[in-house]
């Protein structure tokens, strides 16, 4: 494998690497808990993103809904009082709520009790609200921030491990400079 070649590789492992560590660890990502219901285990995803033109969260499918099973929510960092809404279950088994409406970029505060248990309590959730993209749009800001990345790691590890390289280097973060602005900017 010839040294440009294998610095491609290290680029692509560390791209993938931090691609992978956002999207566990990512604000708008759902957070993942274990609720037992009728001496029974189900995997629950609490969202921390909503889009404006759909205020249906499914949390499960196929749960059971217990009397009290309730979201309570709140302006994000204000002190109001939270406030309730019940869980329902709709036709297919799924367990959803009906958030409140809200503009993009607004947050709201919220936790759940489900099966008398409160989930998140303590610290609450924060959920986005965004407006809804288009998936062309979507996907060509995901290929643009990922090759964003890509072109900067391959910038780095040149400029660490093949000395010099000072015109390549430039190309690079040209290259990582106008993915970033239309990716990151511009979408």
């Amino acid at each position: 494998m010839t040294k440009k070649r294998l610095l491609w590789a290290i680029a692509f492992l560390v791209t993938l690497m931090a691609v992978v560590y956002q999207r566990m660890t990512g604000p708008t990502n759902p957070q993942k808990a274990v609720v037992t219901l009728n001496e029974q285990d189900y995997k629950f995803k609490f969202p921390r993103s909503a889009t404006t033109d759909n205020m249906l969260i499914t949390f499960l499918e196929n749960a059971p809904v217990t009397q009290g099973d309730t979201l309570y929510f709140r302006n994000h960092n204000t002190h109001d009082n939270f406030t309730a809404i019940p869980f329902r279950e709709m036709n297919d088994h799924k367990l959803c709520v009906d958030l409140p409406p809200k503009a993009a970029l607004d947050k709201i505060d919220y936790y759940v009790t489900i099966n008398g248990q409160s989930y998140f309590a303590q610290e609450p959730l924060v959920l986005r609200y965004k407006d809804p993209v288009p998936a062309v749009w979507l996907i060509l800001h995901i290929v643009l921030m990922f090759f964003s990345m890509l072109f900067a790691a391959y910038g780095l590890i040149t400029a660490i491990f093949d000395r010099p390289a000072g015109k390549k280097i430039l190309n690079y973060l040209y290259l990582t400079t106008l993915t970033l602005i239309a990716g990151g900017f511009i979408l």
